[in-house]
């Protein structure tokens, strides 16, 4: 799909910096946007998120607080491993917490009252429904 994108030129790469620097910013809000989308179904979180919404239960954390404080440890961790550091990689640390925040409140969607799905309640409900269809 990525090849596919790339090659039709439906999204670009800019020469300059103030235009990277923009594209940086929309994906960033393009992030949280899918942080919110994908977490308010309930079906259950990736790793680091799934990190962040149960720091947010056992220590009353906001979503802003605990996603930057996660992604900096990431960067932190990362750097020190040997992985690049760079501008952008900076951008995202600081800034997706509070992004992500924003997509939370404009959606009107509290991660910590949400209950997420786990492996036993999707196996549950396949073994439910598919009792209720053989009655």
């Amino acid at each position: 799909m990525i090849d596919f994108i790339d090659k039709s030129n439906i999204i670009f790469t800019p020469n300059t910096n103030f235009g990277k620097l923009i594209l940086l910013l929309l994906g960033i809000c393009i992030l949280s946007e899918g942080l919110y989308f994908y977490l308010s179904c309930g079906l259950g979180a990736g790793p680091r998120d799934g990190l962040m919404l149960g720091l947010m239960h056992k220590f009353n954390i906001s979503v802003s607080k605990i996603k930057t404080i996660i992604e900096l440890s990431a960067l932190i961790i990362g750097t020190l491993l040997g992985g690049p550091l760079g501008f952008g990689t900076v951008i995202v640390a600081l800034t997706i917490g509070h992004t992500t925040q924003i997509a939370f409140n404009i959606g009107k969607f509290d991660a910590k009252k949400t209950r997420q799905n786990n492996l036993k309640d999707q196996f549950n409900s396949l073994f439910k429904y598919k009792k209720v269809n053989q009655e």
